[in-house]
């Protein structure tokens, strides 16, 4: 029997993400977003809570212009661990593992900034309107 292991969220980063890189290189970036539940007439609004985790290039680009509030949507996979504890508890935790984030809301452009030379060239590079397709 096949299985099926997709999960697609709409949401707002609860804090700035975190990028990190591994010892063979792979960039990492974390963060969680909150995803609003639907509301009723007699219930206040609620959220549920999702760790992200996203990798190389994806990864930079979420760290490089996202933000504590930036809305966004994911595309990826469940993926749960478990571990011991040092009391030696047993411990689970669920995290989307993301193929694809689209960008709906970023940070400010005067939030970014441009470290490297390429991306300055990138963005000051003029437009050659007879490339375009229209």
């Amino acid at each position: 029997m096949n299985s099926v292991n997709v999960v697609i969220l709409l949401g707002r980063l609860t804090a700035d993400p975190e990028l990190t890189e591994t010892n063979g290189g792979t960039t990492i970036c974390k963060f969680s977003i909150a995803v609003e539940k639907f509301k009723t007439s007699d219930k206040e609004q609620s959220a549920d809570f999702f760790q992200i985790v996203t990798f190389n290039k994806i990864a930079e680009n979420c760290s490089k212009f996202l933000k504590k509030g930036s809305q966004i949507i994911v595309e990826g996979s469940i993926h749960s661990k478990s571990w011991e504890n040092k009391d030696k508890k047993r411990q689970y935790s669920v995290e989307i593992n993301s193929s694809k984030i689209t960008f709906i809301s970023t940070k400010n452009a005067s939030d970014i900034k441009i470290n490297k030379e390429e991306d300055q060239n990138i963005i000051n590079e003029p437009i050659n309107d007879s490339t375009l397709p229209f």
